[in-house]
């Protein structure tokens, strides 16, 4: 059997506690009932994150590598310059149809993703020159931002505005 994972109260009051148990290892493809799943590594959201594409039908199922066009929080387990590079890898692939987290259809989502990483690299390039200058991530936060998310308490914190930022300071910038 897995082993158990402490969780934040939210975390268990928004999905209650999974039961605990033995993971295998997915491999490159997965085929079953016509169906054949490309398996795709995208650790910009945590270490383990997964992606599938069905290319006869161009379905992408992004999982929470996109949450929508113009993010400004993250958990401390993101790399957000590894994030960009995720949505590289799905631009190439020019879905479809996109199937993302919470439950979000994306129809054409190929300009939609493109939007995004733009939008990413942009606020990446402004976050960095304000670090160069001596700004700390809260003045960063408020700067672009104008304040903390309305997501942080509620999270206790482990979902902010303020660990976007510094995840495109503490991360290494993938090339």
């Amino acid at each position: 059997m897995g082993q158990a994972y402490e969780l934040y109260p939210f975390q268990r009051e928004t999905w209650g506690y999974p039961t605990p148990c033995n993971a295998e290892p997915i491999g490159a493809s997965f085929s079953d009932g016509g169906v054949s799943l490309r398996i795709m590594k995208t650790p910009g959201h945590c270490r383990g994150h997964i992606s599938l594409f069905e290319e006869n039908r161009g379905a992408l199922f992004s999982g929470v590598i996109w949450v929508g066009e113009r993010p400004k929080t993250a958990r401390t387990e993101e790399n957000e310059h590894q994030l960009i590079i995720d949505l590289e890898n799905f631009e190439k692939l020019r879905p479809s149809v996109m199937f993302a987290s919470l439950g979000k259809v994306v129809l054409n989502p190929s300009e939609v993703i493109k939007r995004t990483r733009l939008y990413l690299e942009e606020i990446r390039d402004k976050i960095l020159e304000l670090h160069s200058m001596g700004k700390s991530s809260e003045q960063i936060r408020d700067e672009l931002f104008g304040r903390e998310s309305v997501l942080a308490p509620v999270t206790q914190y482990q979902l902010s505005t303020k660990i976007f930022i510094e995840s495109f300071l503490k991360n290494p910038r993938v090339p």
